[in-house]
């Protein structure tokens, strides 16, 4: 049974069409936000990578393109019920990438889980390679990883699980959604939400 659940890191990812697609104008980036917000702003640019990254400490936010990648991460570790992250992707968007044709977006979730029972880490490893391995070397982490595709709402998930320690999981999801046109900003906050909400029900259901 679960007993807590903390976030690590949280981000949404826009992926545009390549045809017509330019990395915004580094000054258009530093023109987003100014003022309060835009103090302690800290640019850095790597033409040979086509990348380009904003780091605004105010907002606990951080803006990256690479490629015809646009990466927004929320650097505060709120829960996303507090988040700031989906209103300020919303601006960002809007501001920078709204003559763009979309192709999909994304969000991730670094969150970590405990139990309220031990998890038996060495039977889990020994079920699937055998016992032989462990006569020699300590088990120190075990994961492993999957991926659920769920076209008929265009949806791909990416799952990353690796046990951290005889009571914690630590679970990555990356959940892309195909879609050329953004939802509306409570729309795509409600699918935030759902994304990290739902993440409860696979890990809950983990065998051990």
């Amino acid at each position: 049974m679960i007993t807590s659940k903390s976030i690590d890191h949280s981000n949404i990812v826009f992926v545009f069409r390549e045809k017509g697609f330019a990395v915004p104008e580094s000054h258009e980036m530093l023109a987003v936000y100014t003022g309060e917000a835009a103090k302690g702003a800290r640019f850095v640019e790597d033409p040979v990578m086509r990348s380009k990254a904003l780091t605004l400490p105010q907002l606990q936010l951080q803006i990256t393109f690479e490629g015809r990648r646009l990466r927004l991460d929320d650097i505060s570790k709120e829960e996303p019920d507090k988040s700031q992250l989906i209103k300020n992707a919303g601006v960002i968007y809007n501001a920078l990438c709204s003559n763009y044709q979309l192709e999909g977006f994304g969000f991730n979730f670094d969150t970590y889980f405990r139990f309220n029972q031990f998890i038996p880490i060495k039977d889990l490893f020994e079920r699937n390679f055998g016992p032989g391995t462990l006569q020699t070397a300590d088990l120190r982490d075990f994961g492993f990883q999957f991926t659920l595709d769920k076209s008929k709402d265009d949806i791909m998930e990416i799952w990353f699980m690796k046990i951290t320690s005889p009571l914690e999981l630590a679970a990555h999801i990356n959940r892309h959604f195909k879609r050329e046109k953004l939802p509306g900003p409570g729309d795509l906050h409600e699918l935030f939400l759902n994304c990290y909400n739902e993440m409860d029900k696979v890990v809950g259901d983990f065998k051990f």
